[in-house]
C-alpha cells in the first residue's frame, strides 16, 4: 500500500506543478462544466495540490494523507460528471498541455489513488 500511496503523492504534486506553471487547460475544464474558473483560481488550487503531495510524502501523517485522499476523491467526482454531463471538455491540464480528455479509466485510477491513500493514512 505505500507504494500506491506514493505514487498518489507523486502524482498529485506533479499535477499541481503542471497546472500552477500552466492554468489554461484547468481553466477550460473548470468552465466548461460552470464551475468557478480563473488562472488565480487554479494556481492557488495548483498550490495546494503540490503543497499536499510533497507534504505527504515528506512528512507524512493522517491528516496530509487523508487530504491527498480527499483530493482524489473530488477529481473522481469531477471526471464522472464531466463524463455523464456530455460537455465537450479537452483536458483538466493535469499532465500540462497534452489533450488528455476525461475517461472512465480517469475515474478508476482517481478512485484506486484515493484509496491507497486513505489505507495508508488509516494504516
Amino acid at each position: 500500500m505505500v507504494l500506491v500511496a506514493l505514487a498518489a503523492a507523486g502524482l498529485l504534486a506533479l499535477a499541481g506543478a503542471m497546472k500552477l506553471l500552466e492554468p489554461t487547460m484547468t481553466v477550460g475544464a473548470l468552465r466548461a462544466m460552470g464551475l468557478p474558473s480563473s488562472p488565480l483560481l487554479v494556481r492557488a488550487g495548483s498550490a495546494v495540490e503540490l503543497s499536499l503531495g510533497v507534504g505527504a510524502a515528506v512528512l507524512g501523517g493522517t491528516v496530509l494523507w487523508g487530504l491527498v485522499a480527499v483530493s482524489y476523491v473530488a477529481f473522481a467526482v469531477f471526471v464522472a460528471a464531466a463524463l455523464a454531463s456530455g460537455r465537450p471538455i479537452g483536458s483538466c491540464g493535469c499532465f500540462g498541455r497534452a489533450d488528455t480528455p476525461p475517461q472512465r479509466w480517469h475515474v478508476a485510477l482517481n478512485a484506486a489513488l484515493a484509496l491507497g491513500a486513505a489505507a495508508y493514512a488509516l494504516g
